[in-house]
C-alpha cells in the first residue's frame, strides 16, 4: 500500500497522506457509530422523547444593555425572572405563580344618565 502512496505522491508526501487518510477514515467511523446509536436509542437528554410536555421555556426576554438580559423563565407552570450577563447571574424574583383567572362577574343592569336627559 505505501508503495501504491509512494508512486501517486512521491516518497516525501506518502506518509502524510496515509496518515490524513487514516485519520479521515476513523472519523467517518465514529460519526457513523454516533448516528446509529442515536437511532437505535431514541431517547435524548430527557426520559420520553420528542413527545414528552415541555416543562421548561424561556417565556419572554428583554435586552437591558450589551451585556444584561432579563429572562422570564417558566417551569413547570412557575416563572422565575432571571437576570444573566454582565459580572453574575442574578435570580431577580423566584416562584412566581400565575393568577387564576377572576371568576366571570354577572352583568349588572346598569343605568346610564346623559346630561340634559331626564330619566326613564
Amino acid at each position: 500500500m505505501r508503495e501504491w502512496f509512494v508512486g501517486v505522491v512521491g516518497e516525501s508526501y506518502a506518509s502524510a497522506v496515509m496518515w490524513t487518510l487514516g485519520a479521515l477514515l476513523l472519523l467517518f467511523l465514529v460519526l457513523l457509530a454516533v448516528r446509529l446509536m442515536r437511532r437505535v436509542g431514541g431517547r435524548g437528554f430527557a426520559p420520553g422523547g420528542r413527545h414528552r410536555k415541555p416543562r421548561l421555556a424561556v417565556t419572554d426576554a428583554v435586552s437591558l444593555d450589551n451585556n444584561r438580559r432579563l429572562l422570564l423563565v417558566r417551569r413547570d407552570d412557575v416563572e422565575h425572572l432571571v437576570m444573566i450577563g454582565g459580572p453574575s447571574d442574578i435570580v431577580v424574583e423566584r416562584a412566581i405563580r400565575p393568577e387564576p383567572p377572576a371568576p366571570a362577574r354577572a352583568e349588572a343592569d346598569v343605568v346610564v344618565r346623559h346630561p340634559g336627559r331626564k330619566a326613564e
